[in-house]
């Protein structure tokens, strides 16, 4: 169970890098073969399963994860101004304040953001997985073909695919989040993601799209830290598997 975890969520990354750096001749039989390594290790894992699995994440990444929160936040709220959107900026701004007052009173109050099992893996996460890993491949090897047709540069080609096999990669690791936190850090990565993808054409309709997503998964992004905060005031767990456990269903439905 452990390796197809491993596989699912870093195989996509692996195979993006490669995508990044190698001629566009060779995306198609790597993304192929890549989909297909994927999905193999989705039936495996279905197969395999006996129990859920817990597994956290090592100390030293706490830091990490917390400064690549605040530079997507940061990113968002560049991106805010850059096209003067200040919708997208009024929220990114009231994000990071989310964002610091729960690092701030996890540090004065003692409750955890990350600490305990941040990853499991339970029936629900094979079925995601498997969505998420046929619905993605099949996305990925369309752009290819799709990507074939635009007028723009192989290196803007090869990161076009790149970012679609890693897209992959953060939501299976989304789907198998147990920690709230980490849950909303993957979150901010899609969001990051969509918004890439979405302009990638860099004209006016583009960007315009991809500011209306942006500002569109801030929302729920905002939405989420406010959960969080309410979880932590009322002493609850910031963990779906504890809410569960506890019995609180409006914990979970926050």
């Amino acid at each position: 169970m452990q390796i197809s975890f491993y596989a699912l969520t870093h195989f996509p990354f692996i195979a993006a890098l490669f995508v990044a750096f190698l001629p566009t001749r060779f995306h198609a039989p790597l993304a192929i073969g890549s989909v297909a390594a994927i999905v193999c290790a989705c039936f495996f894992a279905i197969v395999s399963y006996d129990q859920p699995l817990s597994i956290s994440l090592p100390f030293w990444l706490d830091p990490i994860l917390t400064a690549l929160d605040f530079a997507l936040l940061a990113f968002f709220l560049f991106a805010g101004f850059k096209y003067r959107s200040k919708l997208t900026a009024s929220i990114a701004l009231a994000q990071i304040a989310l964002l610091g007052a729960l690092y701030i009173g996890g540090s004065l109050f003692g409750f955890e953001l990350a600490g305990a099992a941040a990853v499991l893996v339970d029936r629900l996460t094979l079925a995601m997985w498997l969505l998420v890993s046929f619905v993605g491949g099949l996305i990925a090897l369309y752009a290819i073909t799709y990507m074939g047709y635009e007028q723009t540069s192989e290196m803007k080609r090869q990161i076009f695919v790149a970012f679609l096999l890693s897209f992959i990669g953060v939501m299976n690791l989304l789907v198998a989040a147990d920690s709230i936190a980490v849950f909303f850090l993957l979150f901010e990565l899609t969001t990051f993601a969509s918004f890439v993808l979405i302009g990638w054409r860099r004209d006016n309709e583009a960007v315009e799209n991809s500011v209306r997503a942006l500002w569109t998964n801030q929302i729920a992004g905002a939405s989420l830290l406010c959960a969080m905060l309410l979880l932590a005031y009322a002493h609850e767990p910031l963990y779906f598997s504890a809410l569960v456990a506890n019995g609180n269903t409006a914990g979970v439905i926050l």
